[in-house]
């Protein structure tokens, strides 16, 4: 089953950019500010930005699960 939640038009969140990588300082901010929790189209998942949240949901691991992503060497992302 798959979730299409609405984007603003000038936010766009995937992890596994060199530009997030690089620098993802400004992204986690407006995750918190603005979507704690993410829908990730091209991955079908969600990100959660706050702590309260993601304690929460850990409480709660018959409903959720943590999936590892792709694992980029440093110089992908200098």
């Amino acid at each position: 089953m798959s979730y299409a939640a609405p984007k603003l038009p000038d936010f766009e969140y995937d992890p596994f950019t060199t530009e997030v990588m690089g620098n993802p300082h400004p992204y986690y901010k407006r995750l918190r500010d603005d979507f704690p929790v993410y829908y990730i189209e091209q991955y079908d998942g969600f990100a959660f930005s706050r702590f309260a949240d993601v304690y929460e949901a850990y409480q709660h691991d018959d409903c959720f699960h943590t999936i590892e992503g792709v694992v980029v060497s440093r110089e992908e992302i200098s």
